[in-house]
């Protein structure tokens, strides 16, 4: 399980390195996700980049690796939202990306249970979409602000909200 949870954490990065050469960003993050009356909070680190294509619009992939506990059980989310990225609002310091696409998870757990060492692991399928507002400081450098929203068709539903915040360059 370590293994894998290693090669995610790199295809990750690699995969958010491709949108370097037009910006990488990097921040904490928070999430809530609810499967039917069930809900889980936690909190992680984002990796995200984008390549514009024309002013307007261009492909996003956001990554978040996340932490959290249930009912004893520590879970640790990894997952990829990925898919067009339209650029509502684009000045000098302020812009608005907004993105939708294909969101894939991957979810390891572990933990012990009525004195019983517990290992689970889940994969999911979805759809999502990411609002980002960049500030920015100069050519380079920018804080922002994001709130993703992602739908997952094979975990029985589940919901999420990953609002997050961090610097880009």
């Amino acid at each position: 399980m370590k293994n894998k949870l290693v090669f995610v954490l790199v295809v990750l990065l690699a995969v958010s390195a491709s949108g370097f050469a037009q910006g990488f960003e990097i921040g904490g993050s928070v999430f809530i996700a609810t499967a039917g009356d069930v809900s889980v909070f936690g909190g992680g680190l984002n990796i995200a980049g984008t390549v514009y294509f024309t002013d307007i619009i261009g492909y996003g992939v956001y990554g978040n690796i996340m932490y959290g506990n249930y009912e004893g059980i520590s879970i640790i989310p990894v997952a990829l939202l990925m898919g067009p990225a339209f650029m509502l609002v684009n000045n000098d310091k302020f812009a608005l990306p907004v993105a939708v696409g294909l969101h894939l998870q991957r979810t390891f757990g572990f933990g012990s249970v009525e004195d019983t060492i517990v290992a689970v692991e889940a994969f999911d399928v979805g759809v999502g979409a990411n609002v980002t507002a960049e500030f920015r400081l100069n050519a380079r450098m920018r804080l922002y602000g994001r709130l993703q929203f992602t739908y997952g068709f094979l975990g029985g539903g589940e919901f999420t909200i990953i609002p997050s915040i961090g610097i880009g360059f």
